[in-house]
C-alpha cells in the first residue's frame, strides 16, 4: 500500500469487503506501507455511490489528504488493530481476520527476495494458525478463471488451510485464506 493510492476505487471494494467481515469476525489491517512514487497517484478515483464511505473517500482525495491516517481515524472502518508493516503485527493481539494490504499481491516468481510490494508466502505461514488472512491481490493479464484456479493451488501447497475464497472486483481480488 501507498499513501498515494488512498482513496480509489479499489480502496472503496477494500473497506466494503472488511466491513461486511467485521459484521462475523474480528478484522486487522496490516497496511504494509511502501514510500509514494512521485508521478504515479491512482487515476480512478470516480466513487460511484453516494455513501458514506464513498463520500469520505472523495473528500479525501479532493482535499489532497491521501493517507491512511485518514482512514485509521474515520472509524468507519470497523478494525481492531493496524499495523504498518508485517513486523509491528503483535500475535497475541490479533485473532479473526488479518488482512494484507501489499502493492502487487503475492509474492511471484520475477520479485526479487522481501520486495516489499509483495506478500511472501513464508509471511502467510507464519501467522495462518492465529488468524483467517485476506490479502490484497492486483488481477494479472490473464482469462481470470484459470488465474484463480492457479493462486488456489499454488496456494494450498504453499501454505496448510482449510479453504481459500476468492472475493473478485473490477481490478483486484481479494483472497481469504482460512486456517
Amino acid at each position: 500500500m501507498r499513501n498515494q493510492f488512498v482513496g480509489d476505487v479499489n480502496d472503496y471494494h477494500k473497506y466494503q469487503l472488511l466491513n461486511e467481515l467485521a459484521l462475523i469476525s474480528e478484522v486487522n489491517v496490516c497496511w504494509m506501507l511502501n514510500d509514494d512514487i512521485e508521478g504515479q497517484d491512482s487515476k480512478f478515483v470516480k466513487h460511484k455511490y453516494s455513501d458514506p464511505l464513498s463520500l469520505l473517500l472523495s473528500r479525501i482525495v479532493e482535499e489532497g489528504q491521501r493517507n491512511v491516517d485518514r482512514i485509521e481515524n474515520s472509524k468507519l472502518i470497523k478494525v481492531k488493530h493496524y499495523y504498518r508493516q508485517i513486523e509491528d503485527i503483535c500475535l497475541d493481539q490479533i485473532s479473526g481476520i488479518l488482512f494484507f494490504d501489499p502493492d502487487n499481491g503475492l509474492e511471484v516468481k520475477s520479485a526479487k527476495n522481501n520486495d516489499k510490494r509483495y506478500l511472501y508466502y513464508r509471511d502467510i505461514r507464519r501467522f495462518i494458525s492465529y488468524v483467517d488472512i485476506l490479502v490484497y491481490q492486483h488481477f494479472p493479464r490473464v482469462q481470470r478463471h484459470q488465474y484463480i484456479e492457479a493462486i488456489t493451488n499454488k496456494i494450498r501447497n504453499e501454505v496448510s488451510c482449510s479453504t481459500v475464497k476468492h472475493f473478485p472486483k473490477s481490478m483486484v481480488d481479494f483472497i481469504l485464506i482460512k486456517k
